[in-house]
């Protein structure tokens, strides 16, 4: 990008020359975008949890849920059977 405007036999430079800033601010906006990106993921990093660290918080809570399932489906297995 040339920044500057270029004359053309049709009189397009001032035309290009707003592409070309425009262009230019786009790629400004970009570079801003992606560390900003880099930035939330590092925070994610030391925010979140990995998978490693969840699985066993993951058993527990199926097992109570397969517990409750259960302890609900006997109830019932019990009403029906009476």
């Amino acid at each position: 990008m040339t920044g500057g405007a270029r004359v053309t036999p049709d009189g397009n430079g001032r035309l290009l020359a707003r592409i070309d800033e425009r262009t230019a601010s786009i790629l400004r906006e970009v570079a801003q975008l992606r560390s900003d990106l880099a930035a939330h993921k590092g925070e994610a990093r030391a925010t979140f949890v990995t998978r490693a660290e969840f699985r066993p918080i993951r058993s527990v809570i199926y097992g109570l849920v397969g517990l409750t399932l259960t302890s609900v489906g006997g109830g019932v297995l019990a009403l029906v059977l009476r």
